[in-house]
């Protein structure tokens, strides 16, 4: 649940900063026992790490990032709203809204399946448990209150995953060489503490609904699910010609598991070398690399050889591009094709821009072996008018996605435009029109996707947003083909 409104960019700084006094607290008046503390359990607070290097053995460090889901530095106690001891309680936002849906289509949603009006009243409040100066529990609770269907739901939550990075280095110099051997372990438990806590409730109109189901979970986060891997690595780098250029050389392991019992053990494996250029004269950066992958012990592996450039073509126009090879040896099915992506951002006018990425590559998923291909293009157009008025553009295509080359085809295109009208500093309105096509092979069926949306976002006074918008979608397809219309309007006050 986020914490900030809309509104935050006219949170501007004024000049004048909040002082606290020097009286030292509970907390720093202990010290000897809460200091430690709170070094150790700010590993597990976003955006903070514990990093560990001995002088005995000044080449080993070691790294360890973690993420409860439930800790947190970013509060400021004296700005409660409620203070009780060691507990502190704040209301985030207040907040309201109705839609209107007229659905023609197939209806299998859970609950009612009727369209019409549905609505809300919620409000948001975080409270705070203090366990050392800086640190703190927290937990964010959502009441909203559903008038259509007269309930109550309740949800419990801050969208703060938990997560694991663990990480031992060790490097050594040997003449022009340097060494670097490596273990990275890294998780996604799917651990949600809240679980169990909420009272689900929903009111629903056509596609959409108000409230919360009884439903937490998914496929990345569940408490009987997890995801772990582990890479073991080794590098090797040396300047090279005149010192101009960098060899290096890479052969990583990695293990992959999923749920907490460590099951379903895959690995996948790495090897690379590589020559880039560090030098100043030439106006563009030049990478070349061979690299391999390999699923299953190198029985069946992927080659890949390409070339990769970095620079400025002029002063308002950077580029990127890659050209290579990809090929298979070994038992796997033959994947041979070139491989390349160009990427360009332009700077026409000071109110002009445009963006193109296009090309052809494979990609590896970071906690499950598996490799997706695809060929894509994307260009984007933004246009400011005035100080008032702009515009923005984009089309974008892919196909040939597929995993591990199990051939499932896929062509997928869309072009969308939004225009940006701002008449007033706290006043916006914005047009959206976007179309999307799905073609996909064997049993999956295709979809043929259109949305139009006009939405008008004002600011009532200070952290009130207003916004009214309609919304018209025709979608056809795998069997669920539909029309719908959709009006809304919310209110939220952010505290």
């Amino acid at each position: 649940m986020g914490e900030e409104g809309p509104d935050l960019r006219m949170q501007a700084g004024s000049g004048l900063f909040h002082y606290t006094g020097p009286e030292a607290n509970f907390y720093q008046d202990y010290g000897a026992f809460f200091r430690p503390l709170d070094h150790v359990l700010g590993v597990f607070t976003p955006n903070d790490a514990w990093t560990l290097e001995n002088q005995r053995v000044s080449n080993l460090s070691m790294s360890l990032d973690g993420r409860l889901g439930a800790l947190t530095r970013r509060f400021s106690p004296e700005n409660a709203h409620v203070k009780l001891g060691l507990l502190y309680f704040d209301v985030l936002w207040f907040g309201g809204g109705v839609v209107y849906s007229d659905f023609h289509g197939g209806r299998n949603f859970e609950g009612d399946n009727e369209d019409g009006w549905t609505g809300y009243i919620d409000v948001a409040v975080r409270g705070l448990l203090r366990i050392t100066d800086t640190i703190y529990v927290s937990a964010v609770a959502d009441l909203m209150y559903l008038p259509f269907e007269n309930e109550l739901a309740l949800r419990f939550g801050n969208h703060n995953v938990p997560a694991v990075f663990f990480r031992i280095n060790y490097g050594e110099s040997f003449g022009p060489w340097d060494f670097l051997l490596y273990s990275e372990f890294r998780g996604v438990p799917g651990l949600d503490f809240y679980a169990d806590a909420d009272s689900p409730a929903i009111d629903r109109a056509g596609r959409y609904y108000f409230g919360f189901n009884n439903v937490r979970t998914n496929e990345f986060q569940s408490d009987e699910q997890a995801y772990f891997s582990n890479r073991l690595g080794f590098k090797a780098t040396r300047p090279v010609f005149d010192e101009q250029w960098r060899l290096g050389l890479e052969m990583d392991h990695t293990d992959f598991w999923r749920t907490f019992g460590f099951e379903e053990h895959r690995k996948r494996e790495h090897a690379a070398i590589w020559l880039g250029y560090e030098g100043s004269v030439l106006p563009f950066a030049p990478h070349l690399t061979y690299d391999i992958f390999s699923m299953d012990g190198y029985d069946s592996i992927w080659h890949r050889a390409y070339l990769r450039l970095n620079g400025r073509l002029t002063e308002n126009l950077h580029w990127t591009g890659m050209g290579g090879y990809r090929f298979t040896t070994g038992t796997t099915a033959e994947a041979n094709r070139f491989i390349w992506d160009v990427g360009l951002d332009h700077t026409l006018t000071k109110n002009t821009r445009q963006f193109l990425n296009v090309g052809e590559n494979f990609f590896n998923n970071e906690f499950l072996p598996e490799t997706r291909t695809a060929r894509y293009a994307r260009y984007t157009l933004e246009q400011r008018i005035d100080k008032t008025f702009a515009i923005r553009a984009f089309a974008q295509y892919s196909d040939r996605e597929q995993l591990n080359d199990e051939l499932e085809l896929r062509d997928r295109w869309g072009i969308g435009m939004s225009l940006i009208y701002q008449p007033l500093d706290f006043t916006s309105v914005r047009g959206t029109l976007m179309y999307e096509s799905i073609e996909k092979s064997g049993d999956f069926g295709d979809v043929d996707r259109w949305l139009y949306r006009l939405e008008l976002q004002q600011q009532l006074g200070f952290r009130l947003t207003g916004r009214i918008f309609y919304q018209y979608e025709d979608r056809q397809g795998l069997n669920n083909d539909f029309k719908e219309h959709l009006t809304g309007l919310s209110m939220r006050r952010y505290f």
